[in-house]
């Protein structure tokens, strides 16, 4: 349970029924003040609750808690402090000081004292409240144990609420509500942890262990688990359902962790895909879209596997981070993952069941480059690469993205990247050049481009061959004037990049003030924050169904990483002119960029 479900539970609570107050209800403040409480108007209550409270009188007190309370509904903690603390507690009958313990301990739990929170939650007499509010009660008390990493008896504290559940729907959603607690812990600790002393428990410990399983071997055991347990709750229709759409529902995660880091290396790019996901939240918040909560966490402070364990006993459900490549590694490597990581980065040759991982892989920059080249009925290719470690990754990610798909290549010359003149690397590329070349394949930064755009355009085998360049060919912006030289070059790179291809209040049009601080090199890392956002919601349909992104079309394959296909562009008279996605022929728009509801 998250601390916004917490809160909700807890406040809910009928005050002055639970509380039994000797008040003269028919004062008209007063039923405004509950009126108002009803239609969730807490803070004008607390306005109405306040000025009753400010005469002495035999009352005072009791208007202090109900202040209080309707300040607490509204997170207003200081103020509920300040109201709680005035309270005489020898002028509250004992039901009255029973709820004081119930806000003395939200008040605690809201301000991340947990243990404090625990132990007064433990002084509550639950003698006093009806069967609804010992449900909303016992549910806090499970929140308190998951915040303080207590998990079996987070876990424990649901299973005792099951009695009071009569209602199908609010049924099943409490014993998925306890699978899922359960599901934070590994399956070698689902099963020390069953004891004879755990009673019903452990039959729900076993089953979450199944679902740790390779999904091949889950039908076999759910069915010997029946067998064991014919008369459990979950025997039913609910683990019928729950066995069939079990897979990890990322968009329903309450509480989502992102690592990154603060300081070194990488602490720029952390900033630009921090600042992107960010405003992809705070847009999903804006249109009640979720109701996850974001925490973010320096990946510097600890090693990755110490992060993640801290993470999940904080309640987090989805991790989103490392996003340096060695983390990632260690993070694997270091800890079992119970709980679902999305990372930043690809790793090659890394899987994990849980693990997903997602970046501005150049793999995807040059198969979108090699696609439209062969889209457009390209053949015989020409290799254009730096000098340099990106050029030798760029030969071979270009090479094995052109032979795969049917393509040969006819030479491969590398480049100087300071050189002013390109003359001879253009003479180079063409010598051994056969006569059948069709088309170049670039990899180069905007400056090194013009310069070898104009140098193959005065060479006359070169200058009627088309020109396909990966994403580094694009600085971002418009000046006409300095990129007339690369006209006719086509080129493919992120949606965002176009108004064309993404619309909407995250474009790159709408983020103006926002990207145009961003160094170039770091420019295309803020839609990769805005893709690590909204494609959460997408995440468990990814490998059937798209999503159309701000860094690409969007699919998921066996090992789990997610890889993009680019949208192109033309280079006309200066202008980066939008023309589809690489495998598309004919002009493709992007669809009203879609965001999921998260739960």
């Amino acid at each position: 349970m998250t601390r916004h479900s917490f809160i909700v539970f807890l406040l809910c609570l009928p005050l002055l029924k639970g509380c039994a107050f000797s008040t003269p209800l028919q004062n008209p403040q007063i039923i405004q003040a509950e009126a108002l409480i009803q239609n969730g108007k807490n803070k004008e209550a607390a306005a109405i609750y306040k000025e009753l409270a400010v005469p002495e009188s035999e009352l005072q007190h009791q208007f202090r808690l109900l202040a209080a309370d309707a300040l607490m509904k509204v997170n207003d903690f200081k103020q509920c402090k300040s109201y709680l603390d005035k309270i005489n507690l020898a002028r509250l009958n004992e039901q009255q000081r029973n709820h004081f313990n119930l806000l003395q301990a939200q008040l605690n739990l809201s301000l991340g004292n947990a243990e404090k929170g625990l132990t007064q939650l433990k002084t509550v007499q639950t003698q006093f409240f009806d069967e609804q509010t010992k449900i909303a009660y016992y549910q806090s008390l499970s929140f308190a144990y998951s915040l303080i990493g207590d998990v079996v008896q987070s876990a424990q504290t649901l299973v005792d609420i099951i009695p009071y559940l009569h209602d199908k729907t609010a049924q099943n959603k409490h014993y998925e509500t306890i699978l899922t607690t359960l599901s934070s812990l590994s399956a070698s600790e689902l099963r020390t942890k069953q004891t004879a002393d755990s009673g019903e428990l452990n039959s729900w410990m076993a089953l979450a262990r199944i679902f740790k399983l390779d999904s091949a071997l889950v039908n076999e055991q759910l069915l010997k688990w029946k067998q064991l347990y014919p008369t459990h709750p979950a025997n039913s229709g609910f683990l019928t359902h729950y066995a069939q759409n079990y897979q990890h529902s990322f968009g329903q995660a309450r509480i989502i962790a992102v690592f990154l880091p603060k300081s070194g290396a990488f602490a720029e790019a952390a900033n630009v895909i921090k600042e992107g996901f960010a405003k992809a939240y705070k847009l999903a918040k804006q249109n009640g879209q979720t109701q996850a909560e974001i925490r973010f966490y320096d990946s510097t402070k600890a090693n990755a596997a110490a992060l993640y364990q801290q993470a999940i006993k904080e309640g987090a459900q989805l991790i989103v981070g490392p996003l340096d490549k060695k983390e990632i590694k260690a993070l694997v490597s270091g800890t079992e993952l119970t709980v679902p990581v999305l990372a930043l980065n690809h790793v090659e040759g890394l899987t994990h069941p849980k693990l997903y991982q997602f970046g501005l892989s150049p793999i995807d920059d040059a198969q979108a480059c090699a696609t439209k080249a062969r889209q457009d009925n390209h053949q015989n290719a020409l290799l254009l690469v730096p000098k340099t470690e990106q050029g030798k990754r760029f030969t071979t990610y270009l090479s094995d993205s052109w032979k795969g798909l049917g393509g040969t290549i006819v030479n491969v010359q590398s480049y100087d990247e300071k050189a002013e003149n390109f003359s001879q690397v253009v003479s180079a590329l063409t010598k051994q050049a056969t006569a059948n070349a069709d088309v170049i394949l670039l990899n180069a930064y905007t400056k090194s481009a013009r310069g070898l755009a104009t140098q193959l355009l005065d060479d006359f085998t070169t200058a009627g061959l088309p020109v396909y360049a990966t994403s580094q060919v694009y600085a971002g912006d418009t000046d006409e004037n300095r990129d007339e030289a690369l006209g006719g070059i086509t080129f493919c790179d992120v949606p965002w990049m176009f108004a064309q291809a993404y619309a909407g209040e995250l474009s790159k049009s709408n983020l103006q003030q926002s990207w145009q601080k961003i160094a170039p090199s770091y420019l295309r890392l803020l839609p990769l924050g805005i893709d690590a956002y909204n494609v959460i919601a997408h995440l468990s349909e990814l490998k059937s169904k798209p999503y159309w992104g701000a860094t690409g079309k969007l699919s998921l394959d066996r090992q789990n990483k997610i890889s993009r296909e680019l949208y192109c562009a033309k280079f006309v008279s200066g202008m980066a002119k939008p023309l589809n996605f690489a495998s598309d022929n004919s002009l493709d728009v992007m669809p009203a960029v879609e965001t999921k509801t998260q739960p």
